[in-house]
């Protein structure tokens, strides 16, 4: 049961609530290591002229960095995206599908 002061979501009672209960966590800890990341980086990047010959700034040409941060958000999106696409299809496709429509 829903409460005013309530900082979750309710506890699931089907089977589709449950895994879209579990995607919004995991899409949370994806979202949480990216800030993190990125924030981790903008302080290096920052601090860095402060901290003379710990940080690299010549980089003009790596390819193992380009390959890195093309195929790394890429994996969080299709494994986002694959989660995504699986719930969806639970709630149209599940047990307990009914559409009821009243016209008056």
């Amino acid at each position: 049961m829903s409460q005013w002061y309530q900082m979750d979501f309710p506890d699931p009672s089907s089977e589709p609530a449950r895994m879209l209960y579990c995607y919004h966590d995991t899409v949370l800890v994806i979202v949480m290591m990216v800030l993190f990341g990125v924030g981790w980086f903008l302080i290096l990047v920052l601090v860095a002229p402060f901290m003379k010959g710990l940080v690299n700034r010549d980089i003009t040409n790596s390819d193992k960095l380009e390959v890195a941060w093309t195929l790394l958000p890429s994996f969080f999106l299709v494994a986002i995206g694959s989660s995504s696409l699986l719930n969806l299809y639970e709630m149209e496709v599940g047990d307990n599908v009914g559409y009821n429509v009243s016209v008056t």
